[in-house]
């Protein structure tokens, strides 16, 4: 009896370990790691062969092969659709949480949509430019944007501009100017700073590495040249994009006492270094000394409205040239400062563009946008086809009762009366009324050079104001970051070979002019002087 229980016990044993051993290869499989299911592979072979033979475990081996595929096939989906058509209430109430892999992800274009219409979803609570605009869902208003940003991505707008340019003379001193800018972004230390600086005859005076502009306190630094009678102030921006996009929805402010509106953060930033570099700035000026602010992006915006405030303050010695500078002060005042502000704005640069104005124009035009012939073409790329789905379906939930999503309450359960309300108290925080907000027409200050895309792809350079009409809409494209960068610019200045190392190398310092006038002949006069050179028709008097 013995003799007959002992096969029988061993196949029950037998089976006890396959199984388990096959639930164990299920379970990984779900992990899908690639040791632990070759460990359990051969686990379960050699249990199957032990116990069953090699014809049972074959057969055995391919259920469990083919059930592991289905699993995990079956996970993959799964994982897949909650990606693309997540069931959480909140994620269904926003497209922004796929990430698309194309060119709106990878050039960063995806985050600078999504705060654009978190913007424009939030900002026409408080100007007057978007309040009585039709409101688009946010779902709605995603999906326009990425089409729309499709659209001029295969379509890029060329421009045909016949206006004054510059000579070559002008970009290299404009190359010289933005390489201080950057260097407020590119000095990792102060004594990299100091090293640098000091191979092109300046010595650092002050640093402040850096920066809170949620605070307005941002980075910048300070230089002497002793030997030309140079200071130096070089302001930065912030490191992303996406928060100057957020940054630049501030409400205006009076500029001091001139009745001039301005961007009120910026200038925060710029009274901030004003309280710290005037006083300094005022006695080297009246010590002979001429006074040179430079900055990129925000810190563009806070050295333009910095050098403003010394030039009302006496300091004639002066000269500020803002790279990517963000429209901050009014059309007046932008004109005003054109003699001694000089603004460089490169393609389609978003933060050279926005403004309440463009964004008034961008609703517009996504309103106006055909979306279901956009959306039924067959030649959809699968970034855009994924995004419709998740279109559909999150029109879908919001046409259901789900809480939260009523026709009535927005994305983010705010009634419109409650949104009404927000908008009155973010008025009432810069003591703002209606009549004021509708005098804001924000501009990029002084004379801008607007480096612009040609129609045989090259670049176009041409003098204009703030007010020039194409630097009053946004340019939806997968370079409106990449434009922002201080490396594009020098491309666009056509300086790119200006790095680092050999404008150190060369140590040189610019002339300080301002378009040809006095002071700027004078400086250029006394640099060839002292090199040596032919003052021939150059340097004006030298004296």
């Amino acid at each position: 009896m013995a003799v007959q229980n002992g096969p029988a016990a061993k196949a029950k044993v037998g089976r006890w370990v396959a199984r388990t051993v096959h639930a164990a290869i299920e379970g990984i499989a779900f992990l899908w790691t690639v040791p632990g299911f070759r460990v359990f592979l051969a686990a379960n072979s050699v249990a199957l062969c032990y116990f069953l033979g090699p014809k049972k475990s074959t057969a055995v081996a391919l259920n469990s092969a083919l059930l592991c595929a289905g699993g995990k096939f079956v996970h993959v989906l799964f994982t897949t659709a909650k990606e693309k058509y997540p069931d959480d209430k909140q994620e269904l109430g926003s497209i922004w949480d796929y990430n698309p892999p194309s060119d709106m992800a990878g050039s960063g274009a995806w985050v600078v949509l999504r705060e654009l219409a978190t913007t424009m979803n939030s900002a026409n609570e408080v100007f007057p430019e978007l309040k009585d605009l039709e409101t688009l869902p946010m779902h709605d208003m995603a999906l326009r944007l990425c089409f729309l940003f499709d659209h001029y991505d295969k379509n890029p707008v060329c421009e045909h501009i016949s206006k004054e340019s510059v000579d070559e003379t002008k970009l290299e001193q404009l190359g010289e100017m933005l390489w201080y800018a950057d260097m407020a972004y590119e000095g990792e230390s102060e004594r990299t700073l100091h090293e640098r600086l000091t191979k092109k005859g300046f010595g650092l005076a002050h640093v402040k590495l850096t920066s809170t502009w949620a605070e307005h306190c941002p980075a910048y630094y300070v230089a002497l040249n002793l030997q030309d009678k140079i200071m130096l102030i070089s302001v930065r921006g912030t490191a992303q994009v996406e928060d100057v996009v957020t940054d630049l929805t501030a409400l205006p402010k009076e500029f001091g006492d001139s009745g001039h509106l301005v961007h009120s953060g910026v200038l925060a930033s710029a009274e901030w270094l004003s309280d710290r570099l005037s006083c300094i700035a005022q006695g080297l000026h009246e010590a002979g000394y001429k006074i040179l602010t430079v900055g990129h992006s925000l810190g563009a915006g806070a050295a333009a409205l910095l050098s403003i405030m010394l030039k009302s303050r006496g300091v004639e010695r002066l000269q500020c040239y803002a790279f990517a500078c963000p429209p901050c002060v009014d059309q007046k005042l932008a004109a005003d400062c054109k003699d001694y502000v000089f603004s460089v704005a490169l393609r389609h640069d978003v933060v050279s563009r926005f403004s309440p104005q463009a964004l008034a124009k961008l609703h517009e035009e996504l309103r106006t946008f055909d979306l279901e012939p956009a959306m039924e073409a067959e030649d959809l790329r699968p970034a855009l086809q994924t995004m419709v789905h998740i279109y559909h379906v999150v029109e879908a939930v919001q046409n259901t009762k789900f809480p939260g999503f009523s026709k009535d309450v927005d994305e983010e359960g705010r009634t419109a009366e409650q949104k009404a309300k927000e908008g009155e108290q973010k008025r009432e925080e810069v003591d703002e009324d209606e009549e004021t907000l509708q005098q804001y027409t924000p501009h990029i200050p002084g004379r801008v050079l607007y480096l612009h895309r040609t129609e045989d792809g090259g670049i176009g350079r041409v003098l204009v104001d703030g007010a020039f009409e194409e630097l009053q809409s946004i340019r939806l494209s997968a370079s409106m970051i990449t434009d922002h960068l201080a490396n594009s610019y020098y491309e666009g200045l056509g300086q790119e070979n200006l790095t680092h190392k050999t404008f150190i190398e060369e140590g040189k310092m610019p002339a300080l002019e301002d378009s040809g006038g006095e002071e700027g002949k004078r400086g250029k006069g006394e640099q060839h002087e002292k090199k040596g050179e032919d003052r021939e028709d150059k340097g004006g008097d030298g004296e």
